[in-house]
């Protein structure tokens, strides 16, 4: 039977019971099977639940170990997005700085090479100025004049590639310290990630007995089946 409800109170018709064994009429009072049956579910019946160290809740009664990692992938894909946006919130300033670093460390290299660039064609004005002054017949004190403006346009020059370097080396330093701070913020994210996934995770088996003063009883006395 589904209930109490469903048990007859009333023998069938034509039906008859087997005399109970001698002793056993005490042990079926309605008080002593309710003291026996609450010590027997006390003793054996156990519910087994799953517990989670990273998450730090317990499944629910009758839920099954893959059902509860189930619902911890749902909580690990929202721990997860937050952990991670807390992560870059944290290096933001961080990137922000490098970002500044960078785009004014390209600027420098580019302020430097137009520099050269200018450098450069001052320096072949003056190198044709002197070879056309030469072939007119220009004075000597001209061509030495020619000759020494030449040199300087030429030391600007050397001067102004020096000068490129620098700045792409700062620009190169810059860009490594970079690298380096999104490795970083990578392999925390990685570690982060593997931390909360709960395929990964050992739960934790816990074993639960009734209380006997949990237990309630509905009604206790003796029943016939019929065969």
């Amino acid at each position: 039977p589904g209930s109490l409800d469903q048990v007859s109170q009333v023998r069938p018709p034509g039906a008859s019971f087997a005399p109970l064994p001698p002793g056993v009429s005490h042990a079926l009072k309605p008080a002593n099977l309710e003291r026996t049956y609450r010590d027997f579910l006390a003793r054996v019946y156990t519910v087994q639940l799953w517990r989670s160290q990273i998450f730090k809740v317990v499944s629910q009664p009758g839920e099954s170990d893959r059902d509860f990692r189930i619902r911890l992938a749902q909580m690990s894909r929202e721990r997860r997005d937050f952990e991670l946006d807390k992560l870059r919130q944290r290096y933001a300033s961080k990137f922000d700085t490098l970002n500044r670093q960078e785009a004014s460390a390209r600027m420098e290299v580019d302020r430097q090479q137009q520099q050269l660039g200018e450098q450069k064609m001052h320096t072949a004005i003056s190198v044709g100025a002197g070879l056309l002054g030469a072939l007119l017949g220009g004075s000597r004190i001209g061509t030495i004049g020619r000759a020494t403006t030449v040199a300087r346009g030429a030391t600007r020059v050397s001067r102004e590639k020096q000068d490129i370097d620098r700045a792409n080396v700062k620009l190169q330093e810059v860009q490594q310290r970079k690298a380096l701070l999104e490795e970083q913020v990578r392999q925390e994210a990685d570690r982060l990630v593997a931390g909360l996934d709960p395929q990964l995770e050992m739960l934790q088996e816990i074993q639960i007995r009734p209380k006997k003063t949990d237990i309630l009883i509905r009604g206790a006395g003796l029943l016939w089946v019929a065969e």
